[in-house]
């Protein structure tokens, strides 16, 4: 567990949150690296560096929420809705759980006779979504110029110390929302129909032939 979370329910946290969007800039504290069933992860390694990028995450969402549009949620059930990250707001871990339901009964929903549905995720894909991808769809989506920084600054520092991709916090899957959303176009663009869940993939197709076909073109 990350040594740093009990800090986070100290009763003095709202100061602290002030503190660090006002006060002096600090550089950031070398990641926590580990690893979940042979997947590389990473934390940010101080409670300054935390809040910092939760911060210029949260301020960023507005514009994710641009570029997503409130017609992307048929397919991308990722939590939260598009009306809540307008309101900054970024889902919980309780929120995950009940929408990978909600992506199996959509298959099942959307499924015909003969179809043929494909179980897919993005490998390791925190470590895989580089920061300088994330900069450039931030930069695109409008996301202000103060967290584009913050980013840029942080994701460096953390990428130069070993860390690949980006931190495994509950914000992150909202960047990695915003670049996966140029994959679910072009799946789309290429026939297949698109459900996704954080990184978890269901693309349907009408038979297998259709499937490979599909598939093969992608």
């Amino acid at each position: 567990y990350w040594p740093h979370l009990a800090e986070l329910f100290r009763p003095d946290l709202e100061e602290r949150v002030f503190a660090v969007l006002h006060g002096r800039p600090q550089p950031p504290a070398t990641p926590l690296c580990f690893r979940v069933a042979g997947k590389p992860h990473y934390y940010p390694g101080s409670v300054h560096d935390w809040l910092l990028y939760h911060a210029a995450v949260v301020m960023s969402l507005p514009a994710i929420a641009a570029v997503l549009g409130s017609e992307t949620e048929s397919r991308d059930l990722t939590p939260p809705g598009v009306a809540a990250l307008r309101q900054a707001a970024c889902g919980g871990n309780e929120w995950m759980m009940f929408h990978w339901k909600r992506v199996e009964e959509e298959v099942r929903k959307r499924i015909r006779p003969g179809g043929v549905v494909m179980h897919c995720d993005i490998r390791r894909c925190f470590a895989s979504v580089g920061g300088p991808v994330v900069l450039e769809r931030l930069e695109a989506a409008g996301a202000d110029a103060w967290s584009r920084r913050q980013l840029a600054m942080l994701l460096h520092r953390w990428n130069a110390s070993g860390c690949s991709g980006v931190p495994f916090t509950l914000v992150t899957h909202q960047l990695v929302r915003l670049v996966l959303y140029t994959v679910d176009r072009q799946l789309r663009n290429d026939g297949l129909e698109v459900l996704r869940c954080g990184d978890d993939y269901r693309l349907i197709c009408g038979s297998e032939d259709r499937k490979s076909t599909r598939l093969n073109s992608s």
